[in-house]
């Protein structure tokens, strides 16, 4: 047997580095500090919907403060700098007003981009330039239907914006995809919407691709929202259709849902809900994936209508991903190769997750999250989460871990149909400062269960937005424990009433009522739930 001496010069020189290694680490962790934030207005509901770190060191919170576009500005510890809100007109009041998504611009300004309507009229696209304290640079509203919401975006290389939502034109026909070009000035460039056979196509991602066209991760959802495809939408520089593919897998799944793509030096990153869980996947330029990852059914990454869902890169040490599923979330973190690194449940209803610039994770969301067996508490909360690289805060988390099962997901070509009719007019809104309480601390949790078996919602209404028929399906509750169910408008005036529980089990038919916002009640032997219905026809 050989034996090796290594000299002592270099024993000494490889503890060195050993010791400096550790040093560098656990500097690097104590400068990542962690805390839990909770923000309050005790009059008004706000809610918060993404963020995006500034050019000035601090944070911007995108979201709506009763019913109308709201942005909450942050310091790097959480305190509120600035809560502004923008009403579509001065003294008018907004239907259905959110900032759904907000960006960075190259120019060291903001997008700010969502939905907005007056009481009355059409729910329309709204994207707003802003600088880094909310002062509007340009405003527009989009209308390519009676019914749109920007529901992702991105600035694109000339600092322009692509834009992509949910389109409604006619309540009988499917409902398209609608992606907006706006160039730097906010002005119209080219519009296009896109449809996938007899289904509602709703954007879950737009990103602008390496040789100047874009790639679009789309829903594609029957009429009963029984079953779901994703489907890959690429176009070129102007919109034109380049290709189409849509989601298979080896059970033939009628349930195969996006999350979110992100770009990657040779392709995609995507994430998918299967009914056997959570996939991550990268795929070439053409959509043909080259490997991939997935989690058990216990660890769905489901994604809502309304709200983008949390996927983001950490530079050189892999990717971050937030499910903000129907219940309090969770934060998944994974290596280059997709492998699993750790875990963390979170007290609140997550809707996007921050890498920051000193490391670490700053995750926003909203409360408060309600448990089966506990009370309804009607006034909002945004929730923020500062963690380390490791994941760990000073509340609000608690480890968990997941067991890798892969579920084996490819794309086929699929055909879409193309139309461009839009309308574009700029829009002059009246902003308005409000205040928004910041403490220490958890949103509020209610009643007892923890985890999956928690409820923010307590129910669905299907579909929301509708032309006025829709059902309801408890999530928080059964049916036999209700004791009255009530249906109002948006000034409380009750439009109807019932203390049967089979009313649960009915479809209701309210094709009478205006278009608008109305709140449904539904009190509990558990508790009152509180869910807002849109009826759009």
């Amino acid at each position: 047997m050989d034996i090796h001496l290594i000299p002592r010069r270099m024993k000494r020189k490889s503890y060195l580095l050993l010791v400096l290694s550790l040093l560098t680490f656990y500097t690097s962790m104590a400068q990542q500090t962690t805390f839990t934030r909770v923000l309050i207005n005790w009059g008004f509901e706000a809610e918060s919907m993404a963020g995006t770190a500034t050019y000035d060191g601090n944070y911007m919170i995108a979201g709506q403060f009763f019913m109308s576009p709201m942005l909450i500005k942050t310091d790097p510890e959480g305190s509120v700098l600035m809560t502004r809100v923008y009403y579509p007109q001065d003294g008018i009041f907004n239907q259905d007003g959110i900032f759904n998504i907000i960006l960075p611009t190259h120019d060291s300004c903001l997008i700010a981009a969502g939905n907005t309507g007056i009481e009355g009229n059409d729910i329309e696209m709204l994207c707003m330039k802003l600088s880094m304290d909310g002062d509007t640079l340009w405003s527009v509203r989009i209308e390519p239907g009676d019914y749109a919401k920007v529901l992702t975006a991105e600035v694109t290389s000339d600092n322009g914006v692509i834009l992509a939502g949910d389109v409604r034109t006619d309540p009988s026909s499917p409902r398209p995809a609608g992606i907006v070009k706006l160039g730097p000035d906010g002005s119209l460039q080219w519009a296009k919407k896109f449809t996938k056979g007899n289904y509602s196509n709703i954007p879950r991602s737009v990103k602008q691709t390496p040789d100047g066209g874009f790639i679009i991760l789309s829903a594609a959802l029957d009429n009963q929202g029984l079953q779901t495809a994703s489907t890959l939408i690429k176009l070129d520089a102007l919109g034109n259709l380049e290709w189409s593919k849509t989601s298979i897998d080896a059970d033939q799944s009628t349930f195969i849902t996006p999350n979110n793509l992100i770009l990657q030096p040779e392709g995609y990153l995507i994430t998918l809900t299967t009914l056997a869980g959570g996939i991550i996947m990268k795929t070439d330029y053409s959509g043909n994936i080259t490997r991939w990852n997935g989690f058990g059914p216990d660890h769905e990454w489901f994604w809502t209508a309304d709200m983008p869902a949390g996927l983001k890169e950490v530079p050189g040490e892999g990717f971050i991903i937030l499910n903000h599923s129907n219940y309090n979330s969770s934060l998944v973190r994974l290596d280059t190769g997709l492998n699993y690194l750790w875990s963390r449940d979170l007290t609140l209803y997550g809707c996007d997750v921050i890498p920051r610039p000193e490391g670490g994770f700053l995750v926003i969301g909203n409360g408060p999250v309600e448990g089966n067996d506990g009370p309804s508490y009607i006034d909002t909360q945004i929730g923020i989460i500062a963690l380390d690289s490791a994941g760990n805060s000073t509340g609000c988390v608690t480890p968990n871990t997941l067991q890798s099962d892969p579920d084996s997901v490819w794309f086929e070509p699929t055909d879409i149909v193309t139309d461009t009719t839009v309308t574009i007019r700029s829009l002059h809104p009246y902003i308005f400062d409000v205040e928004m309480l910041s403490d220490t601390g958890c949103v509020f949790y209610v009643g007892i269960g923890t985890g999956k078996g928690a409820s923010l919602q307590g129910f669905k209404i299907i579909p929301n937005p509708s032309c006025g028929i829709f059902s309801l399906r408890p999530e928080g509750f059964i049916q036999e424990d209700v004791r009255t169910l009530q249906i109002t408008d948006s000034m409380g005036n009750s439009i109807f009433q019932s203390d049967d529980p089979s009313v649960l089990s009915r479809n209701f038919n309210l094709e009478n009522l205006a278009d608008g916002v109305y709140i449904i009640v539904i009190s509990t032997d558990n508790g009152r739930f509180e869910r807002k219905l849109v009826i759009r026809k």
